[in-house]
């Protein structure tokens, strides 16, 4: 999944990651995912919700996991609304 470099910066990967999280929590408990540390992605996805669980692939690669027990979306449950 990417977004196009002049779309960046918008929100856009937020909504992108929170919309796959709600499908994936129909049938599972949690997302996982490796990154490079040093891709501008990691950042995004500690936004939204994922955690580092360990090393991943690589010298510089993370593992990094996120629970999908709230179904509601990060964005929703750090707003304020219900």
């Amino acid at each position: 999944m990417a977004v196009v470099e002049e779309e960046r910066r918008k929100g856009i990967g937020a909504v992108l990651v929170d919309a796959v999280a709600e499908e994936a929590a129909k049938c599972f408990s949690a997302l996982a995912l490796n990154v490079h540390i040093r891709n501008p992605a990691a950042h995004l996805y500690t936004r939204t919700g994922f955690r580092v669980a360990g090393a991943g692939r690589g010298w510089f690669g993370v593992a990094m996991s996120r629970p999908l027990s709230d179904r509601r979306s990060l964005t929703e449950a750090t707003s304020g609304e219900d």
